[in-house]
């Protein structure tokens, strides 16, 4: 059917997984907050990742955003079978979804130490193209957001000029980038070099979300909240285990897969309202703790937002401000564009 799916009806079918995308926007907080220091002081040193001299050492939360590269992959693969939108009417949608949000928290960056930036730099970030450019970050999570924008568009443009991508077996296209990710999560954890790159684990990450949703459309399937949320908390167990143990890094992809799997079309502890609220806000979670952060070492100096305390109050305000960037940039513009 050739139509646009009403918003409800997308919320309703992805709640469980809005919420997850909630919760992991909240550790990638947490991981810039101290989340690695302070395992390691609850385990005597255990999680501290010094059994490893791998990439993930002190690091294993990074993961968090290998599973939205694959979440992003499985909705934007519903989204576009869905609507069957143009290029350019789903980059529009997409830039207006993603830019605005990350255009004020880089502003915000930039306004803590002007000097610091030249303005091409600036400029790049604004334009999400800085990480393809090699150039830096001014909100340092904002890494994942140019990919999120230039790859699902390619991926839009190439795929009727590809058909025989669409007669692969889902199965066996499923199989394999289970394996290429499970691959790419071993370097990580191993420190290799060629596992670091952004543009590799983007690309993984959202072909191996777009080929789940694949074979979830194609195959007999049964929701489980339980089951998806037992699988999350798997993951979560992973990202905490790999800077000790490398081979619960190639684990996660398939507990990546096994969550939303399981989780499209579920309403369990996810679909709650608190949880909801932090799906809804999760973007702006992402790109506005660092701001955030940033501003209070400036202010207080970074040995005074160390405790829990300090930390809690942190979080605080970056709820606060997540709330206010959400009803007062990302809302509007997105019902403007008309997506959500």
């Amino acid at each position: 059917m050739n139509t646009t799916p009403r918003p409800g009806l997308e919320r309703s079918r992805f709640t469980e997984l809005d919420g997850m995308r909630g919760l992991l926007a909240v550790l990638v907080m947490l991981y810039h907050l101290g989340l690695n220091s302070q395992l390691a002081r609850w385990t005597g040193g255990w999680l501290q990742g010094s059994r490893t001299s791998g990439w993930l050492q002190g690091s294993q939360w990074q993961l968090c955003v290998d599973f939205f590269f694959v979440l992003s992959g499985f909705v934007l693969m519903h989204t576009g079978r869905q609507s069957h939108p143009s290029v350019l009417s789903f980059a529009q949608r997409r830039w207006w979804r993603l830019a605005p949000s990350l255009a004020v928290c880089t502003l915000a960056v930039w306004a803590l130490a002007p000097q610091a930036w030249p303005w091409t730099t600036v400029l790049a970030n604004l334009l999400l193209i800085a990480p393809v450019l090699g150039l830096p970050l001014l909100d340092s999570p904002g890494w994942s957001i140019s990919y999120e924008f230039v790859l699902p568009v390619l991926a839009l443009w190439a795929w009727p000029r590809l058909p025989w991508l669409a007669r692969l077996p889902t199965a066996g296209a499923l199989a394999l980038l289970l394996a290429v990710q499970a691959s790419v999560m071993w370097g990580l954890a191993m420190g290799q070099a060629w596992a670091g790159s952004d543009l590799l684990r983007a690309s993984v990450g959202l072909l191996l979300g777009a080929a789940l949703y694949r074979h979830w459309q194609h195959t007999p399937r049964s929701p489980h909240a339980t089951r998806s949320t037992l699988a999350l908390a798997a993951c979560i167990a992973m990202m905490a285990l790999a800077g000790v143990a490398p081979w619960a890094a190639v684990l996660f992809p398939t507990g990546c897969a096994a969550a939303l799997w399981w989780g499209a079309g579920a309403s369990g502890l996810f679909s709650r309202a608190p949880l909801q609220w932090l799906g809804r806000h999760a973007y702006a979670i992402y790109l506005a703790h660092t701001p955030v952060l940033m501003a209070a070492i400036d202010m207080v100096d970074e040995p005074a937002t160390r405790g829990v305390a300090p930390k809690l109050a942190l979080v605080v305000v970056t709820f606060v401000l997540a709330a206010l960037l959400h009803r007062m940039v990302e809302a509007p513009l997105m019902r403007g564009a008309g997506t959500r």
